[in-house]
């Protein structure tokens, strides 16, 4: 079922930890924290999105994916992301796809379900591995001599956007879109 609204909550007893609290269009509500995970029952994060304004929510709708003849997962100017096909037994390009997905806006949740993952697929675990390993996407070649695909190990994290001068990961978060457990792992305050 498609999420209406969606919340980043932070953890109270980790910080810097954010979850990720979603709103149903039939107003079932659901969490990314261990608690919601495994019990089902209604956690804090829920409580407190729940209790917020609704201007604080972010409510933007997962953008449409369409699979196309590119290097990476790329936006376009209708919203919609255009994103390689995934390579057979390769987690590196898996973990890439992943992270990109999420960095653009799609849930974690739609994402294990579209690739068929187990929930043990943590969110926490892709961005580490990319961190230490980079991100791998297509390296086209119009060679025929070379083959028709390659592969390029790209180090770094790419922003939607340039930060701002003193802008915190807050502003940047509302600003860009970009996920805000992200903002905070990657732009200082």
């Amino acid at each position: 079922m498609p999420h209406v609204e969606s919340f980043s909550i932070a953890s109270n007893s980790k910080p810097g930890l954010c979850y990720t609290v979603t709103r149903s269009q039939a107003n079932d509500w659901q969490c990314t924290c261990p608690h919601w995970t495994y019990r089902r029952t209604e956690c804090a994060h829920i409580r407190t999105a729940q209790s917020l304004p609704a201007t604080e929510s972010i409510h933007k709708p997962e953008p449409p994916i369409v699979y196309a003849h590119v290097r990476e997962v790329t936006p376009q100017p209708d919203g919609s992301l255009y994103v390689p096909l995934l390579p057979i037994g390769d987690p590196h390009f898996l973990y890439t796809l992943c992270f990109d997905l999420y960095a653009h806006g799609v849930l974690w949740a739609s994402i294990l379900e579209r690739y068929r993952l187990p929930r043990s697929f943590s969110r926490d675990t892709c961005v580490a591995f990319i961190e230490q390993h980079g991100r791998k996407v297509y390296q086209f070649s119009d060679n025929p001599a070379l083959p028709r695909h390659q592969y390029q190990i790209l180090s770094g994290i790419p922003l939607p956007d340039i930060p701002r001068y003193q802008e915190t990961p807050v502003e940047y978060h509302s600003r860009t879109g970009y996920p805000l457990d992200l903002c905070r792992r990657y732009l200082h305050p």
